[in-house]
């Protein structure tokens, strides 16, 4: 997680589409992925981003009237404090636009271009 958490969580909250559900399913995927660790071979990051896709697909199927909100910005850019104004704007309006796509939509865009 030291080494890949930044990755990891920047591609929940854009599943999710708001800083704090990301945050929560990482929370969950980490614990299915400790829950089945002694039968995880090789890479365990392969199964904890399939794990995180596969959550936020159970949810979306779950609840299909859940409106997402909106995030304002992503925490761990935010904690940098290197950004310019013109990359928090077009952040900004990069997650408006993915939080206003269908569900299915949104996850093919977030990893086709994002991961």
């Amino acid at each position: 997680m030291a080494e890949r958490g930044g990755s990891l969580l920047r591609a929940a909250v854009m599943l999710m589409a708001s800083h704090a559900a990301g945050e929560d399913l990482l929370q969950e995927a980490l614990v299915r992925l400790l829950q089945h660790w002694p039968s995880i071979q090789g890479d365990p990051e392969g199964y904890l981003r399939r794990t995180i896709y596969h959550l936020a697909a159970d949810g979306w199927r779950r609840d299909r009237l859940r409106r997402l909100r909106l995030p304002l910005l992503l925490a761990a850019d935010r904690a940098t404090g290197s950004d310019s104004m013109a990359e928090v704007d077009t952040r900004d309006a990069l997650l408006r636009l993915l939080a206003k796509l269908p569900s299915l939509q949104r996850t093919v865009l977030v990893l086709r271009y994002f991961e």
